[in-house]
C-alpha cells in the first residue's frame, strides 16, 4: 500500500478506535447502573403486596349440612362476626388466609346470605332479615383485608364491612391499608366501609401512676398539668375524633359512614358526671357495634341504647367450633322452642350453661332455703322475641302457704339485672300473684292451691297475664322505636322454708 493510501485510512481508523473507546466507557458506566436499577426494581417488586385468592380444599359436606340446618326465625337479631387481620401474623386475633377461606366457603356452600350495612339499617327500622344470614365485619383496616379477604369474597360473591381507623390508613406500612386500597374495596361492590375512630384506637393515661385506659371511655390524666381532663375537655376530645373520622371519609370520596365500631368495646365511662361516649356515637352514627370473644346476644335493651353486639372469630376456632358459635347465636322461632327437651339450652343469670332438672315433662328448680334461683331458656336465641305465648302450670307449693314463690319472666334480655326495665316478672304464691317490671301490681288473691295455671301472651304492644280464672291483666307497652322491645323467657323459684322441698313447672309450652 502506498504512502498516500495509508494517510487516507488513518482518520477512519482513529474514528473507529474513538468510537470503540466511547462504547467501552459507556458500557462501564451504564451497564452497572442498569443492573443496579433492575436490582432495585426487583427489590421493590418483591416488597409490593399483591392480592392472593386462597382456595380451600373441599369443605366437609357434613359441616355444610350442620350449618344449613341451624335454626332461623323472623323474630331474629342479626348474627355479626368480627375479624381483625387475615394474614400469617402470630396473634389470637389473626386468622390465616386458609382458615378464613374455609370459613367463607362453608357459609357460601350452606346457602347463607351475607348482610350489608343497608340491611342492618333496615333491620333497625323494623324490616326482617333474610333467614340464615350473617354480617361479616373486619376491624382496624389491616392490609390483609385487601390482600387475602377481598379475593375470597369476590370469588364467592359475598359481602363484608370494614371498620377503618382513618388516622392509621397508610401508616405502619405494610400493616394498614392505603387509601387507594380502601377506595378499591369501597368501589368493587363487595364491601361497605364504616368508622372505627380517627386516632382514637389507642390508650391514654388514666392516672398519675402510669396506668392507661381506652381513648373513648377514659377521662385522661394530663401529666404535664398534673390533673385530669375536665368533663368538657373529655367530651370535646371524643367528639373531635369522631367528627374527624367522618370528615376523612368525605375527603377521600367515600360514602358517609352509618355505623361505628367501638375500639376495645369501650362504650361506658364510669367516672361520675363525665358523660358516656355512646352519647357522642349515637349523635353521629346509626349505632355503635361491640365485640365479645365468646358470646353474642343482640338485645332490645342494647339496641335502645344504640349498641349492637358482635362476636369475634379468633385463630383458635376449628370449623366445628366456628359452626357451633354461629349455631348458638342462630335465632330460635317460638313455635319451634322445645324447653322440656332442650336441657342444654338453659343458663343462669350470667349466661353460663346451668343445670336444670327436667324429668317426665316436669321442670324442677331446687333451691336452698332463702335462695332465689333463676334459669333462662335459650337467652341469645330468643333475645328479640316480641310475639309469643308462654303457658305453664306452676306448682309444688306447701299448704298452708309458707311464702315460697315461683315465677316466669318475659321480655327478658339475656344477662340482664333482675331490675331490668321493660321486662315483665310474674310471681306466683300458693294463694296470690304479683307483677313487677314494666308495671308493678301488688299481690292479687288466688284460691289457695298447690299449683296454678299461667298463660302470658306477648305482642309488640302489650303483655296479657292470666292466672287460673282470674281476670286477665293487660299491660300496655309504651310507644317505642323498632327493635327496642324484646326478649325471651326465664323461670325462677324461691323456697321460703324447708317444708317446701322444691317448686315445679309442668306442661311448659312456648308458641
Amino acid at each position: 500500500m502506498g504512502r498516500h493510501s495509508k494517510k487516507r485510512w488513518r482518520p477512519i481508523v482513529s474514528a473507529i478506535l474513538t468510537l470503540l473507546s466511547a462504547m467501552v466507557v459507556a458500557a462501564y458506566l451504564v451497564v452497572p447502573g442498569m443492573w443496579q436499577w433492575n436490582r432495585a426494581e426487583a427489590k421493590v417488586e418483591a416488597k409490593r403486596i399483591h392480592q392472593v385468592d386462597t382456595v380451600p380444599g373441599e369443605v366437609d359436606g357434613a359441616l355444610v349440612q350442620r350449618l344449613r340446618d341451624t335454626s332461623a326465625s323472623a323474630q331474629s337479631a342479626p348474627i355479626i362476626i368480627t375479624y381483625h387481620d387475615i394474614s400469617y401474623n402470630p396473634s389470637r386475633y389473626t386468622v390465616t388466609p386458609e382458615n378464613f377461606a374455609a370459613q367463607m366457603q362453608l357459609i357460601h356452600d350452606a346457602g347463607w346470605t351475607t348482610l350489608t350495612t343497608d340491611q342492618l339499617d333496615g333491620w333497625l327500622g323494623g324490616a326482617p332479615l333474610p333467614p340464615h344470614s350473617v354480617m361479616i365485619t373486619f376491624d382496624d383496616g389491616a392490609t390483609g383485608v385487601w390482600q387475602y379477604a377481598d379475593p375470597v369474597l369476590k370469588r364467592l360473591d359475598m359481602h363484608a364491612t370494614a371498620f377503618i381507623i382513618t388516622g392509621f390508613v397508610g401508616t405502619h406500612a405494610p400493616y394498614y391499608m392505603t387509601w387507594d386500597q380502601v377506595t378499591e374495596l369501597a368501589n368493587n361492590g363487595h364491601w361497605d366501609i364504616e368508622a372505627h375512630t380517627h386516632l382514637g384506637h389507642v390508650q391514654v393515661p388514666s392516672d398519675n401512676e402510669g396506668n392507661e385506659g381506652p381513648f373513648l371511655n377514659t377521662v385522661a390524666w394530663l401529666p404535664d398539668q398534673h390533673r385530669f381532663e375536665t368533663h368538657e375537655e373529655y367530651r370535646l376530645r371524643v367528639n373531635r375524633d369522631l367528627t374527624e373520622c367522618k370528615h376523612q371519609f368525605a375527603l377521600h370520596g367515600l360514602p358517609e359512614p352509618k355505623f361505628f365500631a367501638y375500639p376495645f368495646s369501650a362504650y361506658r365511662n364510669d367516672r361520675e358526671g363525665s358523660g358516656q361516649p355512646q352519647a357522642s356515637v349515637v349523635s353521629l352514627y346509626r349505632a355503635g357495634l361491640l365485640d365479645d370473644a365468646e358470646f353474642i346476644a343482640v338485645t332490645a335493651a342494647n339496641v335502645a341504647r344504640g349498641l349492637i353486639q358482635r362476636m369475634d372469630i379468633t385463630a383458635d376456632l376449628s370449623l366445628d367450633k366456628f359452626i357451633r358459635k354461629i349455631d348458638l347465636a342462630s335465632p330460635l322461632d317460638p313455635p319451634a322452642a322445645q324447653p322440656l327437651s332442650d336441657v342444654g339450652g338453659w343458663s343462669d343469670e350470667k349466661q353460663n350453661e346451668a343445670a336444670i332438672d327436667i324429668a317426665n315433662g316436669i321442670v324442677t328448680i331446687g333451691t336452698d332455703t332463702g335462695e332465689k334461683v333463676i334459669r333462662n331458656y335459650a337467652p341469645a336465641r330468643s333475645a328479640m322475641w316480641n310475639d309469643y305465648t308462654v303457658s305453664v302450670d306452676v306448682g309444688g307449693f306447701s299448704l298452708p302457704a309458707d311464702g315460697s314463690q315461683a315465677g316466669i319472666s318475659v321480655l327478658k334480655p339475656p344477662g340482664s339485672a333482675y331490675e331490668q326495665e321493660g321486662r315483665v316478672d310474674l310471681t306466683v304464691y300458693a294463694h296470690a300473684y304479683s307483677i313487677q317490671g314494666l308495671v308493678n301490681i301488688d299481690r292479687q288473691p288466688l284460691v289457695e292451691a298447690d299449683r296454678h295455671h299461667v298463660v302470658i301472651d306477648v305482642t309488640d304492644t302489650q303483655v296479657v297475664v292470666t292466672v287460673d280464672d282470674a281476670p286477665p291483666t293487660v299491660i300496655d307497652i309504651p310507644p317505642h322505636a323498632a327493635r327496642t322491645v324484646g326478649g325471651g323467657m326465664a323461670l325462677y323459684a324461691f323456697r321460703r322454708t324447708d317444708v317446701n322441698p322444691s317448686l315445679t313447672f309442668t306442661n311448659l309450652t312456648i308458641s
